[in-house]
């Protein structure tokens, strides 16, 4: 299984669904679809926690009873359907919500993930993430999908 790893808050904000984050933003595209796993980074960036503040994303935290310093970090989360990829348009942006907007960077040349299909796992998994996308190993597959 194919994971890729984002920090938090985006990595939990993917997996509580549409009405908050259904894409993820990158500089990359991939031919990729279907099946993807989302990672926790291990880290915690100075940016990231400032994210975290902003009250769009504050908000949609708090509704689940989540904090930045409660947020799990360097664990599997769950698994998403990466449906398509969109490359950014001032179009395609203008039609995104706000919170959309607040929760990832849109600028014209980027590329836009389409996530759908959120499986959360009952809990996180803790292992190792890595930069772009990478192979989930067998051990923490099984981990994630049985336990």
């Amino acid at each position: 299984m194919k994971a890729i790893t984002l920090h938090q808050p985006y990595a939990t904000l993917v997996m509580l669904g549409y009405d908050i984050k259904w894409h993820e933003t990158r500089s990359w595209s991939t031919k990729h679809r279907g099946l993807l796993a989302i990672h926790a980074a291990a880290g915690q960036q100075a940016y990231a926690r400032a994210a975290a503040q902003h009250p769009l994303i504050a908000e949609a935290l708090a509704a689940h009873g989540l904090t930045y310093d409660t947020l799990p970090y360097g664990a599997l989360l769950g698994t998403v359907e990466l449906r398509e990829v969109h490359e950014m348009t001032p179009a395609y942006i203008a039609e995104q919500t706000p919170t959309e907007l607040a929760t990832g960077d849109w600028q014209p040349g980027r590329y836009a993930w389409q996530l759908e299909d959120r499986q959360a796992y009952g809990a996180p998994v803790h292992c190792r993430g890595y930069q772009r996308l990478w192979t989930v190993p067998k051990e923490v597959e099984y981990e994630a999908i049985y336990n």
